[in-house]
């Protein structure tokens, strides 16, 4: 990891923070801010990534400056915990307790969305671009880890939203993060994002069974054809094409890269 000069927010020198991305400014001028103050007025409620105790807005500034992609934050000032909350928001977010809304003063460089072109963050959770070449997984409350891999134990487990989906002749499914895939009776093949009701498009193509994971969407047909979907993208995470595969099977599961299922 290399050191990059940020500015701190309030002070009048730069700092070198170990680990930090160009997207945070490298220091300018002395007098330059790295934050500025704004009215709460007309916005949003802020919708933290990422909450931390600290003991003033200027640390609170730190915090946000050191973890991408942290535009913005709101210092709440009457509250002793979790009171620096960091937000992805360019525009800042209001606040019902007694608080500062500061907002970044540089400019948000273009991130390739394309670094999220995978099916790495887990168990329902958010990847989020922080660079060309680097992503965060926003977890959900039930999830922690670097890819939300793991259940919270502190989670109460039964409070997971379950909720009824619409749909009929479903033979096999199987989910994998935030996607769930399915086949029917007669064959037909549906996907799901994110449990939205009454969303299940069909992406074309007969399978009698249907498998996804870290090795990507895998099926099998009826007469043991195996199939694997290319052309997933997190922005078309359906894919665009089956490829048939050398070999026949009845059954065929997903896994990790390199290991046998």
């Amino acid at each position: 990891m290399k050191r990059i000069c940020l500015n701190r927010v309030l002070f009048l020198f730069c700092v070198c923070i170990l680990g930090c991305h160009e997207a945070h400014a490298i220091c300018g001028g002395e007098k330059e801010q790295r934050f500025i103050k704004i009215s709460q007025d007309g916005l949003a409620e802020v919708n933290p990534f990422n909450r931390t105790t600290v003991a003033s807005n200027v640390l609170c500034s730190f915090d946000c400056a050191s973890r991408l992609p942290c535009w913005s934050f709101v210092y709440l000032k009457q509250a002793t915990t979790e009171n620096c909350l960091l937000s992805r928001d360019a525009n800042g977010g209001s606040s019902s307790e007694d608080s500062e809304t500061f907002i970044g003063t540089t400019k948000r460089p273009n991130i390739d969305e394309a670094v999220c072109d995978h099916d790495k963050c887990q168990r329902g959770s958010k990847c989020i671009a922080c660079s060309s070449d680097s992503y965060e997984c926003e977890c959900p409350p039930w999830a922690s880890g670097r890819l939300c891999q793991n259940l919270n134990p502190d989670y109460n487990q039964s409070l997971l939203p379950w909720k009824r989906g619409r749909g009929y002749g479903i033979v096999t499914v199987d989910i994998a993060f935030n996607i769930a895939w399915c086949t029917t009776s007669d064959h037909k093949i549906f996907i799901n994002v994110n449990g939205r009701d009454g969303t299940w498009v069909n992406v074309g193509g007969r399978l009698s069974q249907i498998s996804i994971g870290e090795s990507g969407v895998w099926g099998v047909y009826t007469t043991g054809a195996i199939y694997y979907r290319g052309g997933k993208t997190a922005s078309n995470p359906s894919g665009t094409v089956w490829y048939l595969n050398i070999g026949l099977l009845i059954k065929i599961t997903s896994g990790p890269p390199g290991k046998q299922n």
